[in-house]
């Protein structure tokens, strides 16, 4: 019976850690990476909804990172560094479904039985090939018990993880699970890493559209643009600096003086107070997606231990104006998550 109550402790942490990582990081991907500066056009001095390349976009935020590895992560300050470092098989896109990534496609032929067909030609930052056995190898990475890996409770339904070929990959399942797939797509559970490189945790490598390039404890950590990443003319960032701050006064003090460009609160009270004190920036985030054949009108974001992703609820976030020297109201962020594409086509379904 203990072994029971221990199995469903960890189902329950493991669902906490995926709700937590898919509301807040995978949008923050989308916003960086597809839309660029869309977060705060009024900031960059552009035309909401029209990327404009290059820049810095610095972030607010109210942790460190605690290790950068993946596959052992266990703290949610970690989780904003490892959703730019790191992608996976699939990944979430602005309407919150489950698309391909590193993946080009993939087939079910039975419940327990998933093919998928990797992207080609793309590289790891330290310029190794990615492979199907860079999959294999992280699968069977998470699930050996002396990895200690927080996540192999939620993949413990994998069986087997096979190489067809070097572009080929199958998982056998021990039983269906609806949720593998969202599992897969979701950073950094399901982000690969490649094989035979250690020391992941000080000195990440991913596939990623960012590149570590620095990190000052208690300072700042900066990504800049990986020149190699695998979509053409992504990111349009060249940089991005996460700084850190002790407390929400003193990230409110930055969103003051315009030392961030972005932020979010974990309190909506405190969310309120800067809107009314400061006159700052809340709103959805609009962002130009997919070389700008789909753009997004309203992106949720959700708030670690206030809300669900089921709720789809949304994290104020800030971001001060600098077309003036007084910050400007937009609008509050809505409770419902609402997205408008302008073009039906979608290069990512098929993974192009």
């Amino acid at each position: 019976m203990s072994d029971v109550r221990k199995l469903d402790s960890n189902l329950v942490a493991a669902q906490a850690a995926f709700e937590h990582s898919l509301a807040r990081r995978s949008i923050l991907r989308l916003a960086l990476v597809f839309g660029a500066m869309g977060v705060s056009p009024v900031a960059f001095g552009q035309t909401a909804g029209v990327p404009k390349r290059g820049r810095t976009l610095t972030i607010g935020a109210d942790a460190d990172p605690i290790g950068l590895d993946p596959t052992i992560l266990t703290a949610f300050s970690s989780y904003d560094m490892t959703s730019l470092l790191y992608t996976g098989l699939l990944r979430w896109n602005a309407d919150m479904k489950v698309e391909p990534d590193l993946a080009t496609s993939y087939e079910q032929p039975n419940e327990t039985t998933y093919i998928f067909r990797l992207r080609s030609g793309v590289k790891f930052h330290n310029g190794q090939p990615f492979e199907a056995e860079d999959v294999k190898y992280t699968f069977d990475r998470i699930r050996n018990p002396a990895t200690a890996s927080p996540h192999a409770t939620i993949f413990s339904s994998i069986k087997s993880v096979s190489v067809v070929d070097p572009m080929t990959v199958r998982f056998e399942l021990n039983a269906p699970n609806a949720a593998f797939l969202n599992y897969l797509a979701t950073n950094p559970v399901g982000a690969i890493v490649p094989r035979g490189v250690a020391e992941l945790g000080t000195k990440p490598i991913g596939t990623g559209p960012f590149v570590f390039a620095s990190y000052e404890p208690n300072q700042q950590f900066t990504l800049k643009a990986n020149p190699d990443y695998y979509e053409k003319g992504l990111p349009y960032l060249d940089s991005v600096v996460f700084r850190f701050f002790k407390d929400q006064a003193s990230i409110t003090s930055a969103l003051r003086s315009k030392a961030i460009d972005l932020t979010w609160f974990k309190d909506p009270k405190v969310s309120a107070q800067i809107v009314r004190t400061l006159n700052s920036r809340t709103f959805s985030m609009a962002i130009s997606a997919w070389s700008a054949k789909v753009v997004t009108s309203s992106i949720c974001l959700s708030v670690n231990g206030l809300t669900t992703v089921r709720e789809r609820k949304m994290t104020p976030i800030a971001a001060p104006s600098r077309s003036s020297g007084t910050p400007s109201v937009e609008r509050k962020l809505p409770m419902r998550c609402t997205s408008r594409r302008t073009n039906k086509g979608s290069a990512r379904q098929s993974g192009r």
